[in-house]
């Protein structure tokens, strides 16, 4: 089980270990994998009470987001930040349409011959938390964040997990226009800290 954060793994690409990548059908859509989503986030809803910030609705583009890099991960033989596209977080978040003023996430993955499941979580959790990781918990814990998704991918076989947890501020103000000429293109434009406005182009 390895745990990266956007701070301490800018640009690693790591043993994998036991991962069988001759299984890369990775499972992101099964009510098993929510389950361990919903469970994950949990957790980290947990922590936040216990840091004594504010819970975190889910934002289920975010956790698309992250299923799409968990399985890109697991397919793609990587663990990193940046995709095999040369995307970073912020850019991932910004090429599926979604809008925020700060993002981060947490990316983990955990090998288990055995199978993996809910324990997998928990190790994680804990390895994150015990006290090593004090970048990975300042994002976790940030009093910022306004949204949270957490992505899960697993191999068909079952024996390797990848988990993308990503963390957005939402603006605070977001003014939508649009023309019929324009359509839905446009583009955001930053007017002052926590307000964009969405512009057609002319």
């Amino acid at each position: 089980m390895v745990l990266g954060s956007c701070f301490d793994i800018p640009n690693a690409n790591l043993e994998l270990g036991n991962v069988e990548l001759g299984s890369l059908f990775g499972d992101s859509s099964s009510a098993w994998v929510q389950q361990l989503e919903g469970r994950f986030a949990d957790a980290i809803n947990a922590s936040r009470r216990e840091a004594e910030v504010p819970e975190l609705p889910t934002h289920y583009d975010l956790v698309r987001v992250g299923r799409d890099h968990s399985l890109a991960m697991l397919t793609g033989g990587f663990f990193d930040h940046t995709d095999l596209r040369g995307r970073s977080p912020q850019q991932r978040l910004t090429s599926a349409g979604i809008l925020f003023d700060r993002g981060d996430e947490l990316i983990a993955f955990s090998n288990n011959r055995n199978g993996v499941g809910t324990a997998d979580l928990d190790d994680i959790l804990a390895e994150l938390r015990n006290g090593a990781h004090p970048d990975q918990v300042a994002i976790m814990h940030d009093p910022g964040w306004t949204e949270m998704g957490v992505g899960i991918t697993v191999s068909s076989n079952q024996r390797s997990l990848y988990l993308t947890a990503l963390f957005i501020e939402y603006p605070e103000h977001v003014i939508g226009v649009r023309s019929a000429a324009t359509g839905p293109t446009g583009r955001q434009v930053r007017r002052s800290p926590g307000t964009w406005s969405t512009r057609g182009g002319s």
